[in-house]
């Protein structure tokens, strides 16, 4: 009961708003990222392939 009675100090946290070139950045940095991804997932695909040797595919 005591823990409801408390504010939730998490709550109302002040945040700092980035800047235009902060966010530039930022989505360079996670486009360039998902591209990483995309790039390793069908290598990842291919290796297993590999490893497979009874598919057909």
């Amino acid at each position: 009961m005591k823990s409801l009675m408390q504010p939730c100090r998490k709550a109302f946290a002040v945040v700092r708003v980035p800047t235009p070139e902060e966010e530039q950045r930022r989505c360079f940095s996670r486009q360039r990222e998902q591209l990483r991804r995309e790039r390793q997932r069908p290598e990842a695909t291919g290796r297993s392939l590999m490893l497979c040797p009874d598919n057909d595919s």
